[in-house]
């Protein structure tokens, strides 16, 4: 059973290929009980989607690294219980050893607002990133 994000997206590009030959999953959008928008994961297929090294550009979205940042920042997040600035979650990401550069940060904060796997909304108090679920 995967227990990280790269891992579950592993596990449904495996699962696709030996189910449903021909097929090629692009996306996962999971409902979690009691939320009204589905968490959205970008699944990259082809041949960039099994390259070992991480991409030069967080734009190319197609190494493990892109999916790695992503679900530290899920994990900063949710763990905060509470809306993260900016500052705030790179702060977290460094206390639990996690290091990133500010420009990759940026970047999937914005990705992952953009796709509704966070919240950032801009009138919100406190202010910062939450998991769509704290927005009340």
């Amino acid at each position: 059973m995967p227990y990280t994000l790269s891992g579950l997206i592993d596990y449904v590009r495996s699962f696709v290929a030996e189910n449903l030959p021909g097929c090629a999953a692009s996306d996962l959008d999971i409902t979690l009980i009691g939320q009204q928008r589905p968490f959205h994961v970008p699944i990259v297929s082809g041949p960039m989607a099994s390259a070992a090294a991480p991409p030069a550009d967080l734009g190319e979205q197609n190494g493990p690294r892109f999916y790695e940042l992503m679900g530290d920042i899920l994990e900063v997040v949710t763990a905060a219980r509470r809306p993260l600035t900016n500052l705030a979650v790179k702060a977290a990401l460094a206390k639990t050893g996690k290091e990133w550069s500010d420009r990759w940060i940026d970047e999937m904060l914005a990705r992952m607002v953009k796709d509704g796997a966070l919240d950032n909304p801009p009138n919100a108090r406190p202010r910062g990133y939450r998991l769509p679920e704290n927005n009340a």
